[in-house]
């Protein structure tokens, strides 16, 4: 079992073998319920919304998480609007998503002490929209 399968087994709430091959009742769900909020839902919504919480908008992935990553997350990387269509969110959430995961990165343990080993070259990229993932020492 791939290390894929294997974290999709254990977090799939419908307790599936394997990725699905045709549409996720609980994933429909979740979108048809996020779709009628007609906005982002809070945190305590979150928490009480409809149990799979792995639900994308991918028609072609069954709407689950697990398959598009198997099938499609290797090609291109995805732009802010791309990812916010996809987990219904909004391009600001992505953003400030990002530039919080960034800022976390950026004072961890293991980053800090790279970039001490490198000179204090840049190790984690800070501007946002950067076309390639590259991470260039300046």
């Amino acid at each position: 079992m791939s290390d894929l399968e294997e974290r999709f087994t254990s977090r799939c709430p419908r307790k599936l073998k394997s990725l699905p091959d045709h549409w996720c009742p609980l994933a429909v769900k979740r979108l048809k319920w996020m779709r009628s909020l007609g906005r982002e839902p809070t945190i305590e919504e979150e928490e009480t919304a409809t149990p799979c919480a792995w639900a994308i908008q991918d028609q072609m992935s069954c709407y689950c998480w697990f398959v598009y990553e198997a099938k499609f997350l290797s090609e291109s990387p995805r732009n802010d609007a791309e990812i916010a269509a996809l987990l219904n969110l909004s391009v600001d959430t992505v953003k400030k998503t990002a530039e919080t995961a960034i800022e976390t990165l950026q004072s961890a343990k293991f980053v800090v002490e790279i970039k001490k080993e490198l000179n204090g070259c840049q190790v984690i990229e800070d501007r946002l929209g950067v076309e390639d993932e590259t991470i260039y020492c300046e």
